[in-house]
């Protein structure tokens, strides 16, 4: 007699562990991206990015470990993208991109304000759900038929 069950099980568990765990990672980091871009960069040594927790600042926190180097063609600009992963969900936080030139002044862009909203449940939450679908499916194809048997198979001659 073939078993399949065993295939129905490690589809469910694989499906199931791989949500949890998106949605576990999702919820223990969560990220905000930043991009920007420049019609032309003319006189740029490169780009900084910071962050405040107050529109007015003061922008103490540095997102960018290095300056970001300027586009290599000066006259088209370029366009950039940072992570900032040092942040709390369920918070909003404000940006500050500043130009550094090659006299040596800066030139500060924003800030803008981004919300971090808590990613994740929603994984948890369905994975949750396709172990319980996968609990009643299993119990209702294990059911044993003993005692239900049509009157015509029961033997009565007791």
């Amino acid at each position: 007699m073939i078993n399949r069950k065993k295939p129905l099980i490690f589809i469910f568990l694989v499906i199931t562990l791989w949500m949890f765990g998106l949605g576990m990672y999702q919820l223990l980091n969560p990220s905000i991206e930043i991009q920007w871009s420049t019609a032309t960069e003319i006189d740029t040594l490169g780009f900084n990015v910071f962050r405040g927790d107050t529109e007015d600042g003061p922008f103490l926190t540095q997102i960018n470990k290095t300056l970001v180097p300027p586009s290599a063609d000066m006259l088209t600009g370029g366009q950039y993208r940072l992570d900032d992963n040092k942040i709390q969900a369920g918070r909003t936080y404000y940006y500050l991109l500043q130009e550094v030139q090659m006299g040596g002044g800066t030139e500060d862009f924003g800030p803008i304000e981004a919300e971090v909203r808590h990613f994740g449940y929603l994984e948890i939450g369905a994975s949750v759900l396709f172990f319980l679908g996968y609990w009643v499916i299993r119990k209702k194809t294990s059911a044993s038929f003993l005692g239900s048997a049509p009157h015509a198979f029961i033997d009565q001659s007791n």
